[in-house]
């Protein structure tokens, strides 16, 4: 038995049926093409879930309150996702964003490297950790 991601209910599951049920309110679901609008940095956007209520609270828990079991249910959500799973099983490589030492060193994990882990396993997908290197940008005037 696991915590489930949104009621923090023991389940066998990150995502019990009656928190799937109640996720449908959130969902958004859907992919934007930015390559024909001259972005030489961003092929496409992934929108999953609106940033409100149970979905919020839960994405800050993640973050901040050193809830690192919640990678399971955000991935969960991702791969059940039919539309934004094809999309992600035409790539052969999955790339986490890395964060900064200090900020790693606050948090003690990176979350989107859990969930990009998890998802890379189940899809088969290669995973380079350290191929990206995040870095303070400083203002310029």
């Amino acid at each position: 038995l696991q915590l489930a991601g949104f009621c923090g209910k023991l389940n066998e599951d990150s995502l019990c049926k009656r928190c799937e049920i109640k996720l449908k309110e959130y969902k958004i679901s859907n992919i934007i093409n930015y390559s024909a609008k001259s972005n030489n940095y961003i092929d496409y956007v992934i929108f999953m879930l609106k940033y409100e209520g149970i979905v919020r609270d839960a994405i800050i828990k993640y973050k901040f309150d050193e809830k690192a079991y919640l990678y399971k249910t955000f991935a969960k959500i991702i791969l059940n996702d039919k539309k934004i799973c094809r999309f992600l099983k035409t790539y052969d490589i999955i790339m986490p964003v890395p964060m900064h030492k200090r900020k790693m060193d606050l948090r003690g994990y990176n979350q989107t490297e859990l969930i990009a882990r998890e998802i890379a396993n189940i899809l088969n997908l290669k995973m380079p950790i350290g191929a990206l290197i995040k870095i303070l940008q400083c203002k310029v005037h």
